[in-house]
């Protein structure tokens, strides 16, 4: 498909859209952007980073989550999940109603670089049962959202990963990457 397309949606006009590029696992991505839009239209710079971070544990096969159910929650265009889903983890990516037609686009456009994983999109709001995406996944993912870590640390152990375990080109001292694990 290319950005002359005629799906609108409410707040997402993807007749106006561009691409961005990344590659993952020797694969080069082809990720819509809405012009116009929500902030989940576009590739944030967390999210490059999260999905370096898989494919670089994958390649050194210590975060590998090949064969793994990845829900990614927020996922806007999808990049992160499509990444996972090139490593070969069967993921589920979630949004809003609004995202359903660029996750969808994005995912349609890439197909061809996943391989061994598989990738399907849902709307899910935060609000929502999640009766539809079970089993529990293995691994929740998400990029840039908003968290408090008092209320983290309730229920989960935080773990921040170094900067010199991030990817060479793809990491900043202004984005981090946290691992979770319920207590």
């Amino acid at each position: 498909m290319d950005g002359d397309m005629d799906i609108v949606t409410d707040s997402m006009d993807l007749s106006k859209s561009f691409i961005r590029q990344l590659e993952c696992c020797s694969s080069t991505l082809q990720i819509h952007q809405a012009e116009i839009g929500d902030v989940g239209c576009v590739v944030w710079d967390a999210a490059l980073v999260l999905a370096k971070y898989l494919e670089l544990g994958h390649e050194k096969g210590s975060e590998d989550i090949n064969g793994k159910k990845v829900i990614e929650l927020g996922a806007g265009t999808g990049i992160v999940g499509l990444c996972a889903a090139i490593i070969g983890a069967n993921v589920v990516i979630t949004d809003l109603p609004q995202f359903l037609p660029l996750m969808q686009l994005n995912i349609d456009n890439n197909k061809s670089s996943i391989h061994s994983g598989h990738i399907e999109a849902s709307v899910l709001s935060w609000n929502d049962e999640i009766d539809k995406l079970l089993p529990l996944p293995d691994y929740l993912i998400m990029s840039d959202v908003i968290y408090y870590e008092e209320d983290m640390q309730r229920d989960f152990r935080i773990k921040e990963i170094r900067q010199e375990d991030l990817d060479d080109v793809y990491r900043s001292d202004d984005i981090h990457v946290l691992r979770l694990k319920r207590k």
